[in-house]
């Protein structure tokens, strides 16, 4: 059996489309970078794996070194 020249060229221009896809989404992911002004803690983790957020809200809530509290509990309160 043979190919059709037109399936052939559809078939190219199928994988060059998702050549150039990859690209792109490649390309963002190395964009989609979470950086903090701050030195800090991660504290809780707003959403899930794979779901989408709008720019400007918050993905993780970070708590600054600056704001850290140490707290100390005698041992024969534990008892």
């Amino acid at each position: 059996m043979r190919l059709k020249q037109s399936d052939y060229n559809a078939s190219l221009e199928a994988i060059n489309q998702a050549q150039a896809n990859n690209g792109v989404n490649r390309k963002s992911l190395n964009e989609m970078v979470l950086k903090s002004e701050i030195d800090g803690y991660v504290v809780d983790v707003v959403y899930e794996v794979g779901e989408s957020v709008g720019a400007g809200y918050p993905v993780v809530i970070i708590r600054s070194i600056d704001n850290t509290l140490k707290v100390g509990i005698a041992q024969k309160t534990l008892l």
